[in-house]
């Protein structure tokens, strides 16, 4: 009897041994499968508290081997290689010509099609820089002789240029019996600025005896702005407008026109649009001997409107006489002197 009861408890033992390795094994198995994969979260539910016990094995039956669970591992990375050197890749080798002859005949050579160049796109043309400025001497003083009607009288003009800036001043009075009729000076005074393109006036002043009137030019706001015995008054301001006085130096400064040349005018009270053209070469009798003039003259529609010009082409082309009509009235001023100074 006791050789069998001791061969069941050690069946028993056995036993024991065996279901606590199997549940090592599978505690193992589950754990390395949580280390591996993610948890999977889903609702929380209540689980029931997990007793552990301590039994007796049951009697002695036939052992159930089971295989034991693999413990997963992660795979080990595979061994870091040092980088390859840089090695710049041979030059592609160029086929070698098959001539058309070693072709199948079922294969014909194929011919280079010649690629046309990119269209390039036009390149925006440089805008032309105006012609240059005719010199001028710093200083000139022209005088003239005036007659308007059966009235006579003089006139100065006189230019100065400093540096960018320049200064026009017309002071003309009636001499004789007519100036019992027609009492002090009209003194008009242009001034402003030399830009590449001519004369830029700034400011323009206009005194006929008593009555005054000043002018400024506003580019900034495009604007005229005038104050005179009638108020402030305010007019648009085009480009490239010249005043009565600027005009005569800014033909001069950008003679000869090759084409009918339009001149904005401004006459210290309205802005005028008028368009000159060149009736060629003339000579000219005056006090200084016979002068070689370009002959201009305005384009208007009615005589009262006309107003001809002659330039000096040796003399800087400055203007050596003027005629044109007022109020009726034939008016012409001629030069009598000419004097600069550089």
């Amino acid at each position: 009897m006791e050789p069998a009861i001791a061969m069941q408890t050690r069946r028993a033992r056995h036993v024991f041994w065996w279901g606590l390795a199997a549940s090592i094994l599978l505690h193992l198995g589950l754990l390395s499968r949580a280390w591996i994969l993610p948890p999977v979260w889903g609702p929380a539910q209540d689980s029931a508290p997990i007793e552990a016990r301590l039994a007796l094995p049951p009697p002695p039956v036939k052992p159930v081997v089971s295989k034991p669970v693999p413990v997963l591992r992660p795979a080990k990375p595979p061994p870091r290689r040092p980088p390859p050197s840089v090695v710049a890749p041979p030059p592609p080798r160029e086929p070698p010509d098959t001539p058309a002859d070693s072709l199948p005949p079922d294969i014909a050579p194929v011919e280079a099609v010649p690629v046309a160049p990119a269209a390039e796109t036009p390149a925006t043309p440089p805008v032309a820089a105006p012609p240059p400025l005719n010199p001028l001497p710093r200083r000139i003083t022209l005088e003239y002789r005036a007659r308007y009607g059966l009235a006579s009288g003089q006139q100065t003009l006189l230019w100065v240029n400093e540096g960018d800036r320049y200064t026009i001043t017309s002071i003309a009075s009636a001499r004789g019996l007519a100036s019992l009729v027609f009492s002090g000076k009209l003194v008009q005074t242009s001034r402003g600025r030399i830009v590449a393109t001519g004369l830029q006036p700034e400011e323009f002043w206009d005194q006929r005896g008593d009555k005054r009137s000043q002018s400024r030019f506003d580019y900034a706001a495009q604007t005229i702005l005038t104050d005179s015995s009638k108020g402030p008054q305010t007019a648009a301001l085009p480009a490239g407008l010249q005043d009565v006085q600027s005009l005569l130096f800014q033909i001069a400064l950008t003679a000869p026109p090759t084409e009918d040349s339009e001149n904005i005018v401004f006459n210290g009270k309205k802005v005028r649009s008028y368009r000159y053209r060149v009736l060629g070469e003339e000579s000219l009798d005056t006090p200084l001997g016979p002068l070689r003039t370009l002959h201009m003259v305005r384009l208007a529609e009615s005589s009262a409107e006309r107003f001809e010009i002659w330039l000096a082409i040796d003399r800087y082309y400055l203007p050596v006489k003027l005629s044109t009509e007022i109020s009726g009235y034939d008016a012409e001023i001629l030069v009598q002197s000419i004097a600069s100074e550089n």
